[in-house]
């Protein structure tokens, strides 16, 4: 059953194909009006019309059979596009699993959350973190670097936002003391390091002990991509580690990874 809208949707596709076969009717017929020929079809038309002496050629008359079926072809594509559902804007609320279905073979924000959550699992079960649990007197101080993006996706944007996401972690855990954003920057200031670049360990180090942070945390993404006639897979790496300022040890390192493709249909 067609609702109002679509009732007048299709009203409307009618109308506008009525006007052009009346146009199409018109202009062939004004150019016949200039053409004389066989005399039996210029009697069917005249009569039919009501055009007394007008006279045209078999060849006329099917070019206006072919522009009626043109019309009439052209009214049948239009009616199922106006009773097609129309897509609409929508929120991630109002249509649960929204954000489920992979739109692309290129990391989006929740492929970038899964890697995530994986390594902060893995840093939360770790030796390192463990050891912290039972630290005794000040917190240790941790800056967490940007993630390093070496991928062929534009995603330094969402990678940054992913700083975030780890603090809050490493803050909620009770067991840290994070540096604010401007100590972080300065950190990176330091080390002239820009979005995106490799983190050098030995020189962060050295910065490290002269702002009194403990510890780095930081991270890099790596993408793998291959592809056949009608195939494609991209193997996507996040790796994270914590750095010790003290002794330039790596005291905790883990890898998350995920795949995503283009698969043909069985």
């Amino acid at each position: 059953m067609l609702n109002r809208a679509a009732l007048a949707d299709v009203a409307r596709c009618l109308r506008a194909a009525s006007l052009h076969a009346v146009a199409a009717r018109h202009a062939v017929e004004r150019r016949q009006k200039r053409r004389t020929g066989h005399a039996l079809y210029g009697g069917l038309l005249a009569s039919r019309y009501g055009i007394a002496g007008w006279a045209v050629t078999k060849r006329t008359v099917e070019r206006v059979m072919r522009r009626m079926l043109l019309v009439m072809a052209l009214i049948g594509l239009l009616l199922p596009a106006c009773r097609a559902p129309q897509p609409t804007y929508v929120r991630g609320s109002e249509m649960p699993g929204l954000d489920d279905a992979a739109m692309g073979v290129g990391l989006d924000r929740r492929d970038l959350e899964q890697l995530l959550r994986e390594n902060m699992i893995s840093m939360a079960n770790s030796r390192w973190f463990n050891q912290m649990t039972m630290h005794t007197g000040p917190r240790p101080t941790v800056a967490v670097m940007p993630m390093e993006n070496w991928t062929t996706e534009h995603v330094e944007p969402q990678l940054h936002a992913l700083i975030g996401m780890v603090e809050t972690e490493l803050v909620n855990s009770g067991y840290f003391s994070v540096v604010a954003a401007a100590l972080r920057e300065q950190i990176l200031a330091e080390l002239n390091l820009q979005q995106g670049q490799e983190f050098d360990q030995a020189r962060a180090v050295r910065v490290g002990r002269q702002l009194g942070v403990q510890y780095f945390v930081t991270g890099r993404v790596v993408d793998n991509s291959e592809r056949t006639a009608t195939a494609r897979r991209v193997q996507y790496f996040m790796f994270m580690q914590a750095i010790s300022v003290e002794t330039g040890e790596i005291v905790w390192q883990n890898r998350a990874d995920l795949t995503k493709g283009i698969v043909p249909l069985r």
